[in-house]
């Protein structure tokens, strides 16, 4: 029985994987998370004038509007998540030693 030996696999360049990846399909960073905090405001705002419709009785779907809270109360907890990342990332960055 004999056994092959194992070829060499190509190495992969790190900038070439590091550069798709922060590319974010064209965009930079900032224009990305810009446009998530805008889609975030819209929400909010519609939430708001669903708040008032109901409290006017104009309100038609009590649960889209319970529905439509709770979606938006999720997305802010997202965002102040993703918002302590990336403070706790930058004092990391902060902390290291030249």
């Amino acid at each position: 029985m004999s056994i092959e030996s194992i070829t060499a696999v190509d190495p992969i360049s790190v900038g070439s994987i590091g550069a798709d990846r922060m590319s974010f399909s064209g965009t930079s960073f900032e224009s990305w998370i810009g446009e998530q905090l805008t889609t975030l405001n819209s929400s909010a705002q519609r939430v708001d004038e669903i708040v008032v419709s109901s409290t006017t009785d104009s309100l038609d779907n009590l649960h889209q509007m319970v529905y439509e809270m709770e979606k938006i109360a999720k997305s802010f907890e997202l965002a102040v998540l993703v918002r302590d990342k990336a403070l706790e990332a930058y004092q990391e960055v902060l902390r290291m030693q030249v």
